[in-house]
């Protein structure tokens, strides 16, 4: 609430009690405090690309977060960028000083980078069971015997040389580790959720090892 204090003309004197007039902010929106204007901040969780200005909204998806996905490949599984590494990239694509960035647009940057890499990492577990789905239908395995029994053979019994790592597996030749099929069309995933970028602006020559155990884990475990 606001006090708005109104003074005697007669202040200059003797102590002369001033009346004091209590008026409700609740409804003048010019103002910062005040109920109305605490609930109206979002929720960390609610935050959707809505709340990026409008202008950023394009670069943000066909260049900031195809960028922020290859970058995140050539780290260890699961590991994420730091905040002042998103910021970075953000700054390079949209042509600011990472310094003159606002808190709040901060903010909503980091928390729509969790939500697109958990898109990413799903999109590993996704394209995993399609390619399974397909192997499926080119051996004509049909029952869920047929299916369990090839299952077992491609996870095999020693978890250092299972036959699903190697592009052919025959007995005493296992050559083009991580090279298999199933492999190949799950890391396929990563590729096409960063085909948006121009080859120009590859953030690393290091390879996407970070992906490609994703990959391998996808196959493994879904």
């Amino acid at each position: 609430m606001c006090i708005c204090v109104i003074q005697s003309p007669l202040s200059l004197s003797k102590q002369i009690r001033s009346l004091v007039k209590i008026v409700p902010t609740i409804n003048i929106p010019e103002l910062v405090s005040g109920p109305r204007r605490q609930q109206a901040k979002t929720k960390r969780e609610d935050i959707t690309t809505d709340h990026l200005p409008s202008a950023y909204r394009k670069g943000f998806r066909l260049q900031f977060i195809p960028l922020i996905r290859q970058y995140t490949s050539t780290l260890a599984p699961w590991e994420a960028p730091i905040e002042s590494d998103i910021m970075a990239f953000f700054a390079t694509v949209f042509d600011l000083e990472v310094e003159a960035v606002e808190c709040d647009l901060v903010s909503i940057v980091t928390k729509l980078v969790d939500d697109r890499l958990s898109e990413w990492r799903n999109k590993f577990a996704t394209a995993a069971m399609t390619a399974l789905e397909r192997l499926f239908d080119t051996l004509h395995l049909n029952t869920p015997e047929e299916r369990a029994e090839y299952v077992g053979w491609l996870l095999g019994t020693d978890d250092k040389c299972c036959p699903f790592y190697y592009k052919e597996c025959e007995p005493g030749e296992t050559p083009g580790i991580f090279q298999s099929s199933l492999i190949s069309a799950t890391l396929g995933a990563h590729y096409i959720l960063t085909a948006s970028i121009d080859k120009l602006e590859q953030t690393s020559d290091t390879r996407p090892v970070g992906a490609l155990v994703l990959a391998v884990q996808a196959v493994r475990f879904f």
